[in-house]
């Protein structure tokens, strides 16, 4: 190294904008003038910025600088176990947002939706659109004024599979009770009940339509997604009869029925939550096979493509083993086992690689 510093001090030696080149620096009491040396930064850039002549730039070491590494004395398989120790580090983290903190925000983000007393209805209300978004209630409005008066409005209410009622108005309001429960004022209009190939036909002057027996088709039930992983964890145990410690069944009805036709979604979500991280030390140890190739060797770029490929392969397995987890639990075995297996074997065809290697 320069002046004789080590990697630290070099760096810092380096890196420093405001560095002056003075006569300590060069070990001597007496030497020439003091001048300004700069950064490391500032020597590429005083030429890397002139326009007064074409500049060619050649990176001397193209793709090589893991080779600082194994020049300060880093031995190869030091380098890979910090590479693994960092993967399994990100894998806890993983479990951690997949288990416990994703799940559990997007439940409380739907609970505020459950919870709510905010009136939907209003904001549903657009002209020249059929609008379908509360259940069984199809709602058409030609023309909405400045001060809320509805124009030509068509309502169907499906009552049954063949029954129904269509209500056409010429005016309307849409008005709160005392309770702020919302409902249309009508004015001049008709109903039509269709019963079969039957239909009756009613005018009215006034009438009011209430939207109290109304739900918007926005889903309030939590998604399998947005259910604690205890939870799903234990309807699985229940669902093949695995008694570790006592389930409360009680518990289920609010999320959903713990069943067998649930349970091939629960499967494939806690494969996701709790296996899917585990390919990453796997694919992070693929990735540092790189280092037993010299990129001076003639068939690097074809080892890198190599390299590339395994990885596919492995990241495409992951995925394809998310749906087929469902099937039955000798595959749920399988898959499990697999970044394990494949782990193992590819670290131990490294350590062998790397003996010999410093």
């Amino acid at each position: 190294n320069h002046f004789s510093k080590n990697i630290e001090e070099s760096y810092t030696f380096i890196t420093n904008s405001n560095k002056l080149l003075t006569n300590e620096e060069w070990g001597k009491k007496t030497f020439g003038i003091t001048s300004v040396l700069g950064s490391w930064s500032d020597h590429y850039n005083s030429w890397r910025n002139i326009n007064f002549a074409p500049i060619l730039i050649v990176k001397y070491e193209n793709y090589n600088e893991l080779i600082v590494f194994w020049t300060v004395g880093i031995k190869k398989i030091t380098f890979v176990n910090k590479v693994i120790k960092v993967s399994f580090f990100y894998v806890f983290l993983q479990l951690i947002l997949t288990t416990y903190i994703v799940p559990n925000s997007q439940d409380l983000a739907r609970s505020f939706i459950r919870s709510s007393q905010l009136d939907l209805f209003p904001a549903l209300f657009k002209e020249k659109k059929f609008i379908d978004t509360v259940s069984g209630l199809t709602i058409f409005i030609e023309k909405k004024d400045k001060n809320g008066t509805l124009k030509n409005i068509f309502l169907k209410d499906q009552l049954t599979n063949n029954e129904s009622q269509i209500i056409f108005a010429k005016n309307g309001l849409m008005l709160n009770d005392q309770n702020n429960i919302s409902y249309l004022e009508l004015y001049d209009g008709k109903f039509i009940n269709n019963k079969g190939s039957k239909s009756t036909v009613f005018l009215f002057d006034k009438t009011n339509f209430s939207l109290s027996n109304y739900a918007t088709k926005t889903t309030t039930f939590p998604k399998i997604q947005e259910i604690n992983t205890k939870i799903l964890l234990d309807c699985i145990l229940l669902i093949n009869k695995i008694k570790i410690f006592k389930i409360d069944e009680k518990i289920f009805d609010e999320y959903f029925a713990c069943n067998e036709e649930n349970s091939k979604s629960m499967k494939q979500e806690l494969f996701k939550r709790l296996i899917l991280p585990f390919y990453l030390p796997l694919l992070s140890l693929i990735a540092t096979f790189i280092i037993i190739k010299s990129k001076d060797s003639y068939n690097y770029n074809r080892f890198q493509f190599l390299l590339f490929f395994v990885g596919t392969i492995i990241i495409i397995i992951s995925e394809v083993s998310v749906r087929y987890t469902s099937i039955n639990n000798f595959l749920i075995f399988l898959f499990s086992a697999v970044p394990i297996i494949f782990f193992i074997i590819f670290y131990l065809l490294l350590l062998n690689k790397l003996k010999f290697s410093k």
